[in-house]
C-alpha cells in the first residue's frame, strides 16, 4: 500500500515564475546543447556555496558493495517543525536524485559539488535531501535496476537515523538517471524489499525504452538516444511490459530542449499510464533543457522548483 508523502513545508513567494533570461537566450542559440560547464557558469552567482547554512552533509556514504554505489547525505541541523512533522514521529519525507550525469562530481572553484542545489532545495522544503551516484555508460544490463535496488535497501534500513523516513521514499531521477529509474519500477524482479519500496517518482527530461511505441520510422534495433547508451533502448529490456505494476505516483517534466525521442518517451509514458487508470501530472518548462532544470533549484529561478513541490504536496492530500 502506498504511503502518502506527508506534509511539506511551503516555498518561499515566487521570485522569478520565469526561466532567466539568459539562460534560455543560451538554450535557445544552441538549440539546447548547453553543456554542463555553461550552465554551471551561468547559475553559479545564485547558488549557494559549502559549507551549507543549518544543514549537514555527510558525503560518499556507501550504499552497496560496489565503488561506485555512493550517495550524499543532507541533513537539516533544525529540527522540523509543526508543519513538516511527518507520521512517524517527526521523520521527514526523502528526496532522492539521480544526475543526467554518472559522474558530475567536481564544481569549479568551491568545495561544492555539481547537482548539490537539488539537495539543498528538498532541506529547504522540509525534507532529506539526498544524490545517489550511478552508472550508466559501459555498464551491463541489469546495472541500473540493481543500482536503485541497492540505494533503496540501504534507505530502509539506515535513513531513519538521519530522521528521514523509510516509508515516503521520493525519487527524481533527470536525464538517463530518470530512464533508469523507470528501469528500475518496471522490471520488478529487481524490486527491494517485497516491493519497489518508492512512494512517489518524477522523470524529468528522460529518454526511455518502451519498446515497440517508437517513433515513427525507427527500427527497433537503431533505437537509441544520443543522451542514452545503447544497453539503456535494448528492445529485450523494454519498459512497457512491466507499467502494468508501476502504482506509485509519476510526475513527468518535459523540457522546451530536448531531443524529440525523449518528448516522444513522456507522450507515450503518459498515454501508455493513462490507459491504466493511473494518469501522471505532466509539467512543461519552456526556456530549459535537462541540465538547466535542475540546476535551476534552489535559485530564484523557480519555473520548474515550484511545479514539482505542488505535485509533492498533492500527495499527501
Amino acid at each position: 500500500m502506498l504511503v502518502g508523502i506527508g506534509a511539506v513545508a511551503l516555498i518561499a513567494p515566487c521570485v522569478q515564475a520565469q526561466v532567466p533570461a539568459a539562460i534560455a537566450a543560451h538554450n535557445r542559440a544552441t538549440g539546447g546543447r548547453m553543456d554542463l560547464v555553461s550552465a554551471l557558469r551561468l547559475y553559479a552567482p545564485e547558488e549557494e556555496r559549502s559549507p551549507y547554512r543549518d544543514v549537514h552533509v555527510e558525503r560518499d556514504v556507501r550504499y552497496g558493495q560496489k565503488a561506485h554505489q555512493r550517495l550524499d547525505l543532507f541533513i537539516p541541523t533544525r529540527p522540523p517543525g509543526p508543519a513538516q512533522a511527518g507520521a512517524a514521529a517527526g521523520l521527514r519525507p526523502v528526496l532522492i536524485f539521480v544526475a543526467p550525469q554518472p559522474a558530475a562530481r567536481g564544481f569549479p572553484g568551491n568545495a561544492r559539488r555539481v547537482y548539490d542545489n537539488v539537495a539543498l532545495w528538498a532541506v529547504r522544503q522540509g525534507l532529506i535531501g539526498v544524490t545517489m551516484q550511478r552508472r550508466d555508460d559501459d555498464a551491463s544490463w541489469p546495472t541500473g535496476p540493481q543500482d536503485f535496488a541497492a540505494a533503496v535497501s540501504w534507505l530502509k534500513t539506515h535513513v531513519r537515523d538521519s530522521g528521514g523516513d523509510p516509508q515516503r521514499l521520493v525519487f527524481v531521477g533527470a536525464g538517463v538517471g530518470g530512464a533508469q529509474l523507470l528501469n528500475y519500477l518496471a522490471h520488478h524482479e529487481y524490486w527491494c524489499c517485497q516491493g519497489p519500496g518508492v512512494a512517489a517518482a518524477a522523470v524529468l527530461g528522460a529518454p526511455l525504452n518502451l519498446m515497440p511505441r517508437v517513433p515513427t520510422g525507427k527500427a527497433a534495433a537503431a533505437h537509441k538516444s544520443d543522451t542514452a547508451p545503447a544497453i539503456a533502448m535494448d528492445p529485450a529490456h523494454s519498459d512497457l511490459p512491466g507499467l502494468d505494476g508501476v502504482y506509485a505516483p509519476i510526475f513527468i517534466g518535459v523540457p522546451q530542449y530536448q531531443d524529440e525521442e525523449a518528448k516522444r518517451s513522456a507522450t507515450i509514458l503518459q498515454q501508455e499510464l493513462c490507459r491504466r487508470g493511473r494518469c501522471p501530472s505532466v509539467r512543461y518548462f519552456p526556456g530549459h533543457n535537462t541540465i538547466s532544470a535542475m540546476l535551476s533549484f534552489d535559485t530564484a529561478d523557480q519555473s520548474v522548483s515550484r511545479q514539482l513541490l505542488a505535485w509533492l504536496q498533492q500527495q499527501h492530500r
